[in-house]
Protein backbone atom coordinates (compact mmCIF):
# COMPACT_ATOMS: atom_id res chain seq x y z
CA UNK A 1 0.00 0.00 0.00
CA UNK A 2 2.70 2.41 0.98
CA UNK A 3 4.34 1.45 -2.16
CA UNK A 4 1.51 2.43 -4.25
CA UNK A 5 0.47 5.26 -2.56
CA UNK A 6 3.95 6.77 -3.17
CA UNK A 7 3.94 6.40 -7.35
CA UNK A 8 0.62 7.98 -6.94
CA UNK A 9 2.09 11.23 -5.21
CA UNK A 10 4.92 11.30 -7.29
CA UNK A 11 2.77 10.87 -10.67
CA UNK A 12 0.31 13.58 -8.96
CA UNK A 13 3.61 15.77 -8.33
CA UNK A 14 4.51 14.78 -12.14
CA UNK A 15 7.95 13.99 -11.26
CA UNK A 16 10.33 11.29 -12.18
CA UNK A 17 12.21 9.03 -9.89
CA UNK A 18 15.32 11.59 -10.46
CA UNK A 19 13.82 14.63 -10.05
CA UNK A 20 12.17 13.31 -6.23
CA UNK A 21 15.35 12.29 -5.44
CA UNK A 22 16.95 15.25 -6.25
CA UNK A 23 14.24 17.56 -4.14
CA UNK A 24 14.76 14.97 -1.34
CA UNK A 25 16.42 15.78 2.06
CA UNK A 26 18.18 13.59 3.75
CA UNK A 27 19.58 12.24 -0.44
CA UNK A 28 17.86 9.34 -1.20
CA UNK A 29 18.69 7.65 -4.38
CA UNK A 30 16.56 7.30 -7.45
CA UNK A 31 17.01 3.10 -7.12
CA UNK A 32 15.25 3.63 -3.65
CA UNK A 33 12.70 5.45 -4.42
CA UNK A 34 12.22 2.73 -7.21
CA UNK A 35 11.99 -0.07 -4.20
CA UNK A 36 9.63 1.62 -1.89
CA UNK A 37 7.35 2.50 -5.18
CA UNK A 38 7.77 -1.43 -5.75
CA UNK A 39 7.58 -2.18 -1.64
CA UNK A 40 10.80 -3.82 -1.92
CA UNK A 41 12.66 -1.87 0.88
CA UNK A 42 10.84 0.49 3.80
CA UNK A 43 12.07 3.98 3.74
CA UNK A 44 13.64 5.18 7.43
CA UNK A 45 11.42 7.72 9.29
CA UNK A 46 14.07 10.56 8.47
CA UNK A 47 13.57 9.69 4.57
CA UNK A 48 9.71 9.29 5.03
CA UNK A 49 9.40 12.99 6.21
CA UNK A 50 11.78 14.22 3.17
CA UNK A 51 9.21 12.25 0.98
CA UNK A 52 5.95 13.89 2.22
CA UNK A 53 7.55 17.23 2.21
CA UNK A 54 9.08 16.48 -1.51
CA UNK A 55 5.64 15.44 -2.74
CA UNK A 56 3.49 17.87 -0.46
CA UNK A 57 1.63 15.22 0.58
CA UNK A 58 0.70 14.44 4.20
CA UNK A 59 2.47 11.27 5.96
CA UNK A 60 -0.74 10.10 6.71
CA UNK A 61 -1.40 9.85 3.13
CA UNK A 62 1.53 7.54 2.51
CA UNK A 63 1.23 5.34 5.40
CA UNK A 64 -2.70 5.16 6.16
CA UNK A 65 -5.94 3.77 4.32
CA UNK A 66 -7.13 7.37 4.38
CA UNK A 67 -6.93 9.95 1.38
CA UNK A 68 -6.96 13.55 2.16
CA UNK A 69 -4.47 15.84 0.99
CA UNK A 70 -3.69 14.35 -2.87
CA UNK A 71 -5.80 15.76 -5.03
CA UNK A 72 -6.18 16.88 -8.91
CA UNK A 73 -4.54 13.71 -10.30
CA UNK A 74 -5.19 14.05 -13.98
CA UNK A 75 -4.53 10.60 -15.65
CA UNK A 76 -6.91 11.49 -18.33
CA UNK A 77 -4.62 13.99 -19.85
CA UNK A 78 -1.35 11.99 -19.32
CA UNK A 79 -1.39 9.23 -21.80
CA UNK A 80 1.37 7.86 -20.35
CA UNK A 81 -0.52 6.75 -16.87
CA UNK A 82 -0.59 2.95 -17.25
CA UNK A 83 -3.82 0.76 -16.80
CA UNK A 84 -2.93 -0.62 -13.24
CA UNK A 85 -1.86 3.30 -12.61
CA UNK A 86 -5.53 4.34 -14.02
CA UNK A 87 -6.98 1.68 -11.08
CA UNK A 88 -5.26 2.58 -8.64
CA UNK A 89 -6.25 6.41 -8.93
CA UNK A 90 -9.74 4.82 -9.19
CA UNK A 91 -9.45 2.52 -6.45
CA UNK A 92 -8.08 5.83 -4.32
CA UNK A 93 -11.37 7.92 -5.44
CA UNK A 94 -13.47 4.74 -4.36
CA UNK A 95 -11.78 4.60 -1.21
CA UNK A 96 -12.14 8.67 -0.65
CA UNK A 97 -15.97 8.80 -1.14
CA UNK A 98 -16.61 5.46 1.17
CA UNK A 99 -14.68 7.81 4.06
CA UNK A 100 -16.31 10.60 3.09
CA UNK A 101 -19.95 9.05 3.91
CA UNK A 102 -18.97 8.81 7.28
CA UNK A 103 -18.11 12.07 8.11
CA UNK A 104 -20.66 14.77 9.50
CA UNK A 105 -21.90 17.43 7.75
CA UNK A 106 -19.58 19.47 9.65
CA UNK A 107 -16.52 17.63 8.29
CA UNK A 108 -17.98 17.10 4.86
CA UNK A 109 -17.93 21.08 4.52
CA UNK A 110 -14.34 21.19 5.70
CA UNK A 111 -13.24 18.38 3.47
CA UNK A 112 -14.78 20.34 0.75
CA UNK A 113 -12.83 24.00 1.89
CA UNK A 114 -9.73 21.82 2.28
CA UNK A 115 -10.15 20.55 -1.37
CA UNK A 116 -11.16 23.64 -2.78
CA UNK A 117 -8.41 25.12 -1.12
CA UNK A 118 -5.74 23.46 -2.28
CA UNK A 119 -7.04 23.15 -5.70
CA UNK A 120 -6.94 27.46 -5.88
CA UNK A 121 -3.40 27.30 -4.86
CA UNK A 122 -2.48 24.62 -7.41
CA UNK A 123 -3.82 25.99 -10.37
CA UNK A 124 -4.38 29.71 -10.87
CA UNK A 125 -7.74 30.32 -11.86
CA UNK A 126 -7.91 33.09 -13.87
CA UNK A 127 -11.34 34.76 -14.65
CA UNK A 128 -11.24 36.31 -18.51
CA UNK A 129 -11.05 40.06 -19.31
CA UNK A 130 -15.11 41.31 -19.86
CA UNK A 131 -15.23 42.24 -23.58
CA UNK A 132 -16.86 45.94 -24.58
CA UNK A 133 -19.72 45.86 -26.63
CA UNK A 134 -17.61 47.31 -29.30
CA UNK A 135 -15.16 43.88 -29.43
CA UNK A 136 -18.05 41.69 -29.73
CA UNK A 137 -19.80 43.75 -32.30
CA UNK A 138 -20.12 41.63 -35.90
CA UNK A 139 -19.76 38.22 -33.15
CA UNK A 140 -23.59 38.18 -32.71
CA UNK A 141 -25.82 38.10 -35.37
CA UNK A 142 -27.46 41.83 -36.08
CA UNK A 143 -30.91 40.94 -34.86
CA UNK A 144 -29.60 39.63 -31.81
CA UNK A 145 -27.72 43.43 -31.40
CA UNK A 146 -30.94 44.98 -32.58
CA UNK A 147 -33.07 43.89 -29.88
CA UNK A 148 -33.60 44.37 -26.45
CA UNK A 149 -32.28 41.86 -23.90
CA UNK A 150 -35.60 41.54 -21.97
CA UNK A 151 -37.37 41.28 -25.87
CA UNK A 152 -35.09 38.28 -26.76
CA UNK A 153 -35.77 36.48 -23.48
CA UNK A 154 -39.87 37.14 -23.62
CA UNK A 155 -39.50 35.94 -27.66
CA UNK A 156 -37.19 32.51 -26.94
CA UNK A 157 -39.64 31.56 -23.56
CA UNK A 158 -43.30 31.73 -26.00
CA UNK A 159 -40.92 29.81 -28.63
CA UNK A 160 -39.84 27.63 -26.41
CA UNK A 161 -43.69 27.28 -24.73
CA UNK A 162 -45.15 27.18 -28.34
CA UNK A 163 -42.94 24.12 -29.41
CA UNK A 164 -43.42 22.30 -25.69
CA UNK A 165 -47.32 22.46 -26.97
CA UNK A 166 -47.21 21.19 -30.17
CA UNK A 167 -44.76 17.94 -28.89
CA UNK A 168 -47.65 17.17 -26.60
CA UNK A 169 -49.94 17.89 -29.10
CA UNK A 170 -48.32 15.24 -31.16
CA UNK A 171 -47.89 17.86 -34.04
CA UNK A 172 -44.05 18.20 -34.20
Amino acid sequence: MFGQRLRLARKKARLSLRALSERMSPTVTPEAISKYEADEMIPSSAVLVGLGRALEVSLDFLMSGQVLEIIAIEFRKQSKTSAGEKKMSQETLNELMRFSEELTPEEKLKLISHLSETLSRRYEFTSKPRRSWREVRGILNDSSCCEDAQEWVTRTRSEATEHREKVIRGES
